[in-house]
């Protein structure tokens, strides 16, 4: 079963934010993932970011650009 499988089903309107760096997901695995969703997505990536999205490199910056992308997704 891969964790994708239940994204046909999604009906709300959907953020996702990635780090670049992931080595879970590459934009191309996660852009596939997202067409499965049929309500509106929107991938935000964080330029420089692994996993873990927030470390103490970026702490002070983070929470600023997630709340920029969730205020660009509700206007949208």
């Amino acid at each position: 079963m891969l964790r994708t499988d239940h994204f046909p089903s999604l009906r709300t309107p959907a953020l996702f934010l990635s780090g670049d760096k992931d080595g879970f997901g590459t934009r191309e695995e996660l852009d596939t993932a997202l067409r499965l969703i049929p309500s509106r997505t929107k991938l935000t990536l964080l330029a420089g970011v692994g996993h873990e999205l927030m470390s103490k490199k970026n702490a002070g910056e983070l929470p600023n650009q997630v709340v920029k992308a969730f205020l660009d997704f509700a206007s949208d």
